[in-house]
């Protein structure tokens, strides 16, 4: 999905509001996986995960490409404030972790 997009989450009791995303492409994965791809020529995704003991998210991993002159010449992922290098394969590896299981959405109206 592009655009804008809340995401809720039912405790039982009330129906919070979990994340308010905008202007990127924004994917759900089974166990409260949310896969955030960010613009730019880097293709930056960040995949957080929902936690329902604390009804709220943490960031599994944030990856992006290295570019150079245009050519992807590396791949990195976020360690703390700063980025290290990592495999083409470990990059494919998180990739494929967060995203094996999507969410198939249902539609249903509120009255």
């Amino acid at each position: 999905m592009f655009g804008y997009m809340l995401l809720y989450y039912y405790n039982g009791k009330e129906v919070k509001q979990v994340c308010q995303c905008e202007g990127n492409r924004i994917e759900l994965y089974e166990n409260g996986i949310i896969h955030y791809s960010g613009g730019g020529v880097s293709q930056p995704m960040q995949y957080l995960q929902f936690q329902t003991d604390t009804e709220d998210y943490e960031t599994g991993a944030y990856i992006e490409l290295k570019i150079e002159n245009g050519e992807v010449i590396g791949y990195l992922k976020a360690v703390g404030d700063d980025y290290v290098e990592i495999t083409e394969d470990k990059y494919h590896q998180i990739v494929e972790q967060y995203t094996t299981s999507p969410v198939e959405l249902e539609w249903t109206v509120l009255k």
